[in-house]
């Protein structure tokens, strides 16, 4: 299905070009993203371009998803000077290294995925100073810092999303595949229940910025819940292989039937333990579709059950780089200010599967750390009767 022509997601643009230092021209969307950067070697290009700061470098398959997106979007409102300046390790003083250095080349527009929770509130200050724009993605970073705040999706959805289908593999509860009667379906089989539930979370490090969201999220999920959740939570450290120490763990206590995962490049590892255990627990939570499929049902005449994932939740990184360009290219154009109640147009340059639907949305008041944020999406279940089409969209993205 053709992923809708004009999406209007939060702060209603103009259709002008900003050339940061170069000049506009046709959309040429058949361009490899490569062609839109610029490398650290070649400062000369810096001063005006658009500098993106993740945790590290751009080097996994959802980073390059999203900076394809994000270039590919950029290039249907003119050509932009773009730059990964992610710092070759994942700490915070990597990352504050890289923003000066930003701000000594006199970039336009910082694009940034804080490592952690807090501590480059000084550094993202000094950069609006020097009148650089500030945007964040992935982990928020705080409201008197940036303009506004991209998330993939929205996530008191996810968290809300998450936990009930934990709550109904908990219960061993027949799936309701509807999302928008997903959670009403598991608070009511939680109080037919009677009594607290008690369920595992898997995450990467305690201050690690995006996780660290979700948890708080899930955790007001919870109050929902009539008798009460109760939660296990244990930490990979991002070690991917801590993810068959923690599940042994689980296993061993005897006491936890679903796991929601935080850690996406730990679900694989995970739910081979759980293969390789015999073990009935289940897992849910945030998964790349590829990752899952092995362990997922994928037909709907299979009993989920018997797959140690039975359903899981994602999203279209490409989809969130394209919704984060826009808000990039509103936001240089001064047409967006991150004021609740503006639009962004997004110009769609990929497809989804057959099925799948993006939303309209306008920019809302974070509840997080304050300031604005708008979604990108509403969060994407995966289950037996789509995950195969999932993959293939995975697999044709990253071939493309």
């Amino acid at each position: 299905m053709k992923r809708i022509i004009s999406i209007i997601l939060v702060a209603l643009m103009v259709i002008g070009l900003f050339g940061c230092n170069t000049t506009p021209s046709e959309s040429e969307n058949s361009k490899d993203p490569s062609e839109y950067t610029v490398t650290e070697n070649d400062m000369e290009h810096l001063e005006g371009a658009i500098a993106w700061v993740g945790g590290m470098a751009i080097s996994s398959t959802s980073d390059k998803l999203q900076w394809r997106g994000f270039c590919e979007q950029l290039a249907t409102w003119g050509n932009y000077n773009v730059v990964d300046m992610g710092p070759a390790e994942f700490t915070q003083a990597a990352q504050i290294d890289k923003i000066e250095e930003c701000i000594a080349q006199k970039v336009a527009a910082i694009i940034i995925s804080p490592v952690t929770d807090s501590g480059v509130e000084e550094v993202l200050q000094k950069a609006i100073n020097a009148g650089i724009k500030v945007i964040s993605f992935n982990g928020r970073a705080t409201a008197n810092v940036r303009t506004t705040h991209v998330n993939q999706c929205d996530p008191n959805a996810f968290a809300k999303q998450s936990l009930a289908t934990s709550v109904l593999e908990t219960l061993g509860e027949k799936f309701d595949y509807n999302q928008s009667t997903l959670v009403a379906t598991a608070i009511k089989a939680a109080e037919a229940k009677g009594e607290k539930l008690k369920i595992g979370i898997i995450s990467t490090l305690p201050d690690a910025a995006i996780q660290s969201s979700w948890l708080r999220c899930i955790e007001a999920a919870a109050a929902e819940y009539k008798y009460g959740i109760e939660f296990d939570i244990k930490y990979t450290n991002n070690d991917v292989a801590q993810g068959a120490v923690l599940l042994d763990s689980f296993e061993m206590q005897g006491d936890i039937k679903s796991i929601i995962c935080l850690a996406t490049n730990t679900i694989t590892t995970i739910a081979e333990e759980i293969v390789q255990l015999n073990s009935d627990i289940k897992l849910t939570g945030c998964m790349w579709a590829s990752s899952a499929v092995d362990y997922t049902a994928t037909s709907t005449s299979d009993n989920a059950y018997d797959y140690a994932i039975p359903w899981g939740f994602g999203w279209d990184f490409e989809w969130w780089g394209e919704v984060l360009a826009a808000t990039v290219v509103a936001t240089l154009n001064g047409n967006y200010t991150g004021a609740v109640g503006q639009t962004v147009t997004v110009n769609p340059t990929a497809t989804y599967p057959d099925g799948a639907t993006l939303v309209t949305a306008e920019t809302t008041k974070s509840t997080e750390v304050g300031g604005t944020e708008l979604f990108a999406q509403q969060p994407l279940m995966y289950y037996a009767g789509n995950i195969a089409q999932w993959v293939d969209q995975e697999n044709s993205v990253v071939n493309k």
